[in-house]
């Protein structure tokens, strides 16, 4: 890994082809002539998020092969304990390995608008990166915590988080199909500073297509701090 792009053998696995990471810092023409021409003309995926208001980049990336996915939306709220931990119906709880199973079915099922959904290259694979991404929680790869929202005995929706200074980060969090539009993300949010103490604010990315998330977030006091377009480079 360095500095002006990295690999993610995780995700290579998954797409069945060497997969990377760009940086917007860092990329340049140069850069990334010489590392098509190290790979030798390998079959690859590679990504690069961009500001939106960078165009000297976009037009660059634009002309030498990448392609414009989505725009990535960055929300942040801070939280107020006394607004933020009413019950509601559920039971939300940090979530324990036996939950890996529901929580994998939800995450195989529930999501349409990530930007591996919108690549027509990708979306073949665009479930499963879900459900090993969670599945990376309970192995101990990836997040802090895992909250499950219960109704019934049954998990209908998980809340992933990774934890920065005193800030939570949404890493992912997804409600079964059945129970959307029910309140289920609400209180996976709602009970976030009971269940984890000292969180101050809560950091969210979704993208622009995502309609129904933008107004979830926007409902829930969440404002925009950053937007990012994300574009996809394929090789075959």
């Amino acid at each position: 890994m360095n500095d002006d792009y990295c690999s993610d053998s995780w995700l290579s696995a998954i797409l069945e082809k060497d997969s990377f990471h760009f940086s917007e810092k860092n990329f340049s023409q140069d850069l990334f002539e010489k590392f098509l021409k190290d790979l030798k003309s390998k079959p690859l995926f590679a990504d690069i998020k961009i500001s939106t208001e960078n165009i000297p980049l976009i037009e660059l990336i634009t002309k030498m092969g990448f392609y414009l996915i989505d725009t990535n939306v960055t929300f942040e709220k801070s939280l107020d304990i006394s607004k933020e931990n009413a019950m509601g119906q559920l039971v939300i709880r940090k979530s324990s390995p036996s939950d890996m199973e529901s929580v994998n079915s939800i995450a195989s099922k529930c999501f349409k608008f990530t930007r591996f959904h919108l690549d027509p290259r990708t979306q073949v694979f665009a479930n499963k990166i879900k459900q090993k991404w969670v599945e990376n929680f309970y192995h101990g790869k990836r997040g802090d915590h895992m909250l499950v929202a219960l109704k019934d005995n049954k998990i209908v929706g998980f809340n992933q988080i990774l934890l920065k200074h005193n800030g939570a980060i949404i890493d992912l969090i997804g409600v079964d199909e059945n129970f959307q539009k029910q309140g289920v993300g609400n209180q996976l949010i709602g009970q976030l500073n009971t269940l984890i103490p000292d969180v101050s604010s809560i950091v969210v990315g979704t993208q622009i297509s995502n309609i129904p998330s933008l107004r979830f977030y926007e409902k829930n006091d969440f404002k925009i701090i950053k937007s990012q377009y994300v574009f996809h480079y394929h090789l075959s």
